[in-house]
């Protein structure tokens, strides 16, 4: 009798807490019947979209409700992928891919994702850094393609993996991609960034091609980069996250078990984000990777497809049109280059413009650090407004700290001969 007793609170108590863990988060339907939502992208903490079937679904209230906008410029046509680089202007993708310039009120077909052989495809991802750059990526054997002019004309090239998964973009012609490949040696990750017309493997990504299926990608630029998907009990790595935060020269996995499927990533900064998996879950971490706790306990078949943060504003969505917000805010900052600093061109070939939102009369001091840390270029200056020349330092990514008495604040830049 004692024994089925203690069972019974330890069961109550597992309840309990699943019960606490999903009240910081709300669950929501979206207004589209019988469609899995597959990509959402916020614009700011207020407006954000999400797409799935033949729907484009927009909030202008941080997540709270959604329209359904059915473009019908694109009758028959099933959307997997979304990016909106303002409020008004965005681009989603499915087969081919559609522009609008008024909210979603109007669309026009900017765009056909084609394979390898001419035949048709689909997007798999897609992502505009600017309302002129932007990126799609197909799966496998698709062509991946970018447009420097808001989608008037495209570049194509035969790139990125062998069956590609998922697709983020840090730049202007920054891109990174994720995907796997298939032998008689078996399942293997592939990861790659892709400036310009360059493909770079991160140093050191045998750490996690053995028998890893890479579904989802997170990067704060230049040195921070997750990778998440499926790992088919590796000798190295058991675990479904990899993570390094000095450009893949090492890679850790997490102390916490993650025990299924990771299929959809996003953070916030360098410690704080999100995962969310196969199984309906979303696991949350506060230390850069290293541990997670289980913050919402999903459904079964209401897998989690995607998961966007701006400032406050967190929202994933996943399969059977589920939408989940996030109801408490966590402490996570928005991105380091998020008004308080500009710096352009970005990518450069040398010449750097920095311009602080704040006051200049104080003297600011410019640290350039490179991808193993060392610190490649230092110097002061007084003023809003300073140019910096990089030409001297080789081609790489960087990271540009400036910092006075009272604050630092950094952004990553990458440099092309």
């Amino acid at each position: 009798m004692r024994i089925f007793i203690s069972v019974v609170l330890a069961m109550l108590a597992l309840i309990s807490l699943a019960r606490a863990q999903n009240a910081v988060w709300e669950r929501l339907l979206c207004p589209c019947d019988g469609v899995d939502l597959t990509d959402v992208d916020f614009v700011n903490a207020d407006t954000g979209y999400t797409v799935g079937g033949p729907f484009v679904v927009r909030t202008t209230d941080a997540g709270r409700t959604w329209l359904k906008i059915e473009p019908k410029e694109a009758k028959g046509q099933s959307f997997h992928a979304v990016s909106f680089p303002t409020a008004h202007t965005g681009y989603v993708a499915g087969e081919y891919v559609f522009k609008t310039t008024d909210a979603g009120m109007t669309w026009d077909s900017v765009h056909r994702v084609l394979a390898s052989d001419g035949t048709r495809s689909y997007a798999v991802g897609i992502g505009f850094n600017s309302e002129l750059y932007g990126h799609v990526l197909g799966p496998a054997g698709a062509v991946y393609s970018y447009t420097t002019n808001g989608g008037a004309t495209w570049i194509n090239q035969i790139g990125g993996c062998s069956y590609c998964e998922t697709l983020i973009v840090r730049g202007d012609s920054i891109a990174f991609f994720g995907g796997w490949t298939q032998s008689i040696a078996g399942v293997g990750g592939e990861v790659m960034m892709k400036y310009g017309k360059k493909y770079i493997f991160p140093p050191n990504l045998n750490k996690i091609s053995s028998s890893f299926r890479v579904n989802a990608l997170e990067a704060i630029m230049p040195h921070h980069l997750w990778v998440g998907g499926n790992r088919y009990k590796s000798a190295s790595f058991t675990k479904n996250i990899a993570f390094t935060s000095d450009s893949g020269l090492t890679w850790h996995e997490p102390q916490t078990e993650l025990p299924y499927t990771i299929t959809a990533m996003a953070f916030a900064d360098e410690l704080h984000g999100f995962a969310g998996d196969n199984q309906g879950d979303i696991y949350l971490t506060t230390d850069g990777g290293f541990t997670w706790e289980l913050d919402y306990d999903g459904i079964l078949y209401e897998p989690i497809n995607d998961i966007a943060i701006s400032g406050n504003t967190i929202v994933a969505v996943g399969n059977q049109r589920v939408i989940l917000r996030r109801t408490v805010p966590v402490s996570v900052q928005e991105l380091p280059h998020s008004g308080k600093i500009t710096m352009h061109p970005n990518p450069t070939v040398g010449p750097l413009t920095i311009t602080l939102d704040e006051d200049g009369a104080q003297e600011h001091t410019i640290s350039v650090v490179d991808m193993f840390g060392q610190t490649s270029m230092h110097t002061t200056f007084v003023g809003r407004t300073f140019a910096v020349e990089l030409s001297p330092l080789p081609p790489g990514m960087y990271r540009v700290v400036v910092s006075s008495l009272n604050a630092a604040v950094s952004q990553g830049v990458v440099l092309l001969k």
